[in-house]
């Protein structure tokens, strides 16, 4: 398939480590995810779902 107009193609977004563990920090999401989780292991479940979310911003899925 050729890409003939800018509607042919999905913007994706790649960012940073830096950037995401900033806002990761500055929104206090291990708190967060920590408090709100309800399990035992609730550090393990925040760590799990910050590389979750870093992977896929720094590596976006392409269609």
């Amino acid at each position: 398939m050729d890409i003939l107009s800018p509607t042919d193609v999905v913007p994706s977004y790649n960012f940073g480590h830096a950037l995401i563990n900033q806002l990761w920090s500055n929104m206090a999401l291990d708190n967060f995810f920590e408090v709100s989780s309800g399990k035992r292991n609730a550090k393990t479940v925040a760590q799990a779902l910050y590389y979750l979310i870093a992977h896929r911003l720094r590596t976006p899925i392409k269609h």
